[in-house]
């Protein structure tokens, strides 16, 4: 059964799924082949390797936040943010 996973101060709920792990500590033991994403997270025929990325973050140049926010904005409000920006890997089950 899958769990309520924090990174940061952002708390995601995937008690719906069959697993949900955090898998970006040193300890994944996969680290030879692939770089860790934050969560794992299995569904009954999905797998997803979520990472999360905070918009407010100061590492990321003023010069990029107003656009890369009004892109986001329009991407929520013209529903193509998970079909534009999803990539699928592997098939389906």
């Amino acid at each position: 059964m899958g769990n309520l996973l924090i990174e940061n101060d952002l708390e995601f709920d995937f008690r719906a799924a069959i697993s949900a792990v955090r898998f970006d500590d040193e300890n994944h033991k996969m680290s030879h082949c692939m770089k860790a994403v934050d969560f794992l997270v299995e569904w009954d025929k999905e797998f997803w390797l979520l990472e999360v990325k905070d918009p407010s973050s100061r590492e990321i140049p003023n010069k990029f936040k107003d656009k890369e926010l009004r892109e986001f904005i329009n991407k929520m409000r013209n529903q193509t943010l998970f079909a534009q920006g999803a990539v699928t890997l592997g098939r389906r089950f």
